[in-house]
């Protein structure tokens, strides 16, 4: 829900996504809505992207958008230094 931590976590997230990246994402969710750290989005083609917590926004949005180029059915940027698909 929009007024739960994590429902805030999750707009918050949307709002650092591309116009390309938002125009793929089926959903944004929070995994607890007494947290902000267990984002997770799903694509329109069913992948999910592990988002984590807020932390980094910008760096994993930068992040997400050069791994989507490549199709995957998991894409982590929980790290973005060190991102992870999994297919």
């Amino acid at each position: 829900a929009p007024g739960t931590v994590g429902g805030r976590a999750a707009i918050a997230v949307w709002r650092q996504l591309a116009t390309p990246v938002r125009a793929q994402i089926a959903s944004v969710a929070s995994v607890s809505p007494t947290s902000d750290s267990a984002v997770i989005l799903t694509l329109r083609n069913s992948a999910t992207v592990l988002w984590g917590s807020q932390e980094q926004s910008e760096l994993k949005a930068q992040v997400l958008q050069q791994l989507l180029r490549h199709r995957a059915k998991q894409y982590d940027v929980t790290a973005p230094e060190v991102p992870v698909t999994r297919n």
